[in-house]
């Protein structure tokens, strides 16, 4: 047995707890780092549809919800950005060596999952 199997599940306080210290630690590196950090926990509802377990999501509705909530909470950043001439700036040639990886030739794997007993005695 390992020690992921042997823990109980996690109460709805001890997730909410979680949830709120990774959000602090995403706040305090978004100050660190003069980013906005977007407050979509205070914004989305809390359709109990949209979710699996309250905090984590399920349907494409939800996403799709997700999506249109972080897009508005975007828009002042932007609009910001815009109004600086900070947006829109020119795009620039990527160094070469950091996209090689796209051109390079496919590396193959050997993916085949049978045992060599059982490739000798002639099983699947």
């Amino acid at each position: 047995m390992n020690s992921i199997s042997s823990m109980p599940p996690l109460t709805y306080a001890e997730l909410r707890a979680a949830i709120d210290f990774e959000h602090r630690v995403f706040r305090k590196l978004a100050k660190t780092e003069h980013l906005p950090f977007l407050e979509l926990d205070s914004h989305y509802p809390k359709d109990p549809n949209n979710f699996t377990d309250m905090f984590h999501q399920w349907s494409t509705r939800a996403f799709r919800l997700q999506g249109w909530v972080l897009a508005q909470l975007l828009a002042p950043y932007i609009k910001e950005q815009i109004a600086k001439g900070a947006l829109p700036r020119r795009g620039k040639a990527p160094d070469p060596e950091s996209i090689a990886w796209a051109t390079a030739q496919p590396k193959r794997f050997n993916l085949d999952c049978v045992p060599d007993s059982l490739e000798r005695l002639g099983g699947p």
